[in-house]
């Protein structure tokens, strides 16, 4: 059974920013008490909440101090670490939880989620190198979108360009990619960024 956080309970909130006040604009008005963790010590959630840590997402203490003191913990962003989040997890309910965190932090891992459940996905492979990129163009087709990489890849033979980094450098190390159908991105491996739309060299 359930248990019901009543108000006058405090609340956590890991984050500092619009959401992040929205959420504690509306737990207060609620008879909520909230507490704040953001790197910004006058960040607009902390403005307004009962209480405010000052430290990084990144700091596993700080977010373990922080649900040790609450009801319950929510986030502003996904973004955190699992290793944040399952310290935050051992202490309040966590909502996202850890596990949904890692799963939508990954792309890979998301789509493997979704097409577990029957839901649709386009066709997609994870890629780390020219030699598996070449093999998932051949299973999945072009156009096709290699995200991380250098953009919309419309013939087999912009494989080579495609694996060109801003800055120089290639797709080796901490970073993968996905071909998939779809628009372009390109950001860190297991880490959300904004989508830009790029083009080939």
């Amino acid at each position: 059974m359930k248990t019901r956080i009543l108000p006058g309970a405090m609340l956590g909130i890991i984050g500092g920013g619009l959401h992040s006040w929205l959420f504690t604009m509306t737990a207060r008005q609620m008879g909520y008490r909230v507490a704040v963790l953001s790197p910004d010590a006058d960040c607009p959630a902390g403005q307004i909440a009962n209480f405010s840590i000052s430290a990084p997402r990144e700091d596993v203490d700080a977010v373990a101090n922080l649900a040790r003191n609450v009801a319950a913990v929510t986030v502003d962003l996904e973004d955190l670490s699992v290793e944040a989040a399952e310290a935050a997890a051992r202490r309040a309910p966590l909502r996202p939880g850890p596990r949904v965190m890692q799963v939508t932090q990954h792309r890979g891992l998301e789509k493997q989620y979704l097409r577990q459940r029957g839901l649709p996905v386009a066709p997609f492979a994870e890629v780390d190198s020219l030699e598996t990129l070449r093999d998932a163009l051949t299973r999945i087709g072009t156009p096709a979108v290699l995200k991380v990489g250098a953009g919309r890849l419309r013939r087999p033979a912009a494989v080579r360009d495609s694996f060109v980094l801003p800055g120089g450098g290639s797709l080796e190390g901490d970073r993968k990619a996905a071909v998939r159908a779809g628009e372009v991105a390109r950001h860190p491996s297991g880490v959300r960024g904004r989508r830009r739309p790029l083009g080939l060299r």
